[in-house]
């Protein structure tokens, strides 16, 4: 057993504690020198960052110059730095073209106009001719209306029956045979011939009910459009009755207007 005395088990101890603090001075040395490398190293970057944004600004300043004064007509050296960019002037107030009043003459622009409202389709060549022959005999009586292109001419009882018959009346014969040759004239239409009667009940022996008498009042139309030189295979002929009116029921007036014979020019 090996035994060591006090003052060696001293020695040793003291000894050791030097070796520590040694260590210790020697691992804070060595980092202060490595961090101290680390910081040399960090202002070094940014003494670099600040020399460059110094030159760059300083190089766009000479270069804003230098445009400047080409600008006005002097002429300046550009700067080692400037040389190697080409940077183009910006305008100020004083390089500026001058913007001139307009002549007094001068046409302004035409605005934006709102999109034209469609135009009516030009008539077609049968409206044409309706037109005309209205023109001539709109004064005896007759009237037209227009249903999906086709025209249909309105024969009030007032010039072409008397009430409750289905005799055409003398006076508007003459009329009516214009109308004849008119309608022969349109060789390609089809001729409907349709007789129409107020609410007002009929009990003849000729005319037993108003189907009577709206129909044969169409016949008689029909008749005499045939007499007159329109073919006979292109009219048809119908009667309504009361059942059609144009107008309420409910005045002499409105009465009267349903009492009618309608021509319609189909195709």
């Amino acid at each position: 057993m090996i035994q060591i005395s006090y003052d060696d088990m001293r020695k040793r101890l003291e000894f050791s504690e030097r070796r520590r603090k040694r260590l210790k001075t020697s691992v804070r040395r060595a980092d202060t020198e490595e961090d101290g490398i680390l910081w040399s190293i960090a202002d070094l970057m940014t003494l670099l960052l600040i020399f460059f944004i110094l030159l760059y600004s300083r190089s766009g300043y000479q270069a804003f110059t230098a445009g400047n004064h080409e600008a006005a007509g002097t002429p300046v050296s550009a700067s080692p730095a400037v040389r190697h960019f080409k940077i183009l002037p910006q305008q100020t107030a004083a390089s500026r073209p001058h913007r001139t009043a307009a002549a007094p003459d001068a046409k302004p622009l035409p605005a934006a106009s709102a999109k034209p409202a469609p135009s009516a389709p030009p008539p077609t060549a049968l409206q044409q001719r309706v037109k005309a022959f209205m023109r001539q005999n709109a004064a005896k009586g007759l009237s037209v209306r227009w249903e999906k292109q086709r025209p249909v001419f309105v024969l009030n009882e007032k010039i072409t029956f008397r009430v409750g018959r289905a005799d055409l009346l003398t006076t508007f014969k003459n009329t009516l045979t214009g109308m004849a040759h008119f309608i022969a004239r349109q060789k390609s239409r089809r001729i409907l011939v349709t007789g129409h009667t107020d609410d007002t009940p009929i009990r003849t022996s000729q005319f037993p009910s108003n189907w009577e008498l709206s129909a044969a009042r169409a016949a008689s139309v029909a008749r005499f459009l045939i007499e007159n030189g329109v073919d006979a295979r292109k009219i048809t002929i119908q009667g309504h009755s009361k059942y059609m009116p144009i107008a309420a029921n409910d005045s002499l007036q409105n009465r009267q207007a349903n009492r009618r014979v309608e021509i319609t020019l189909m195709k």
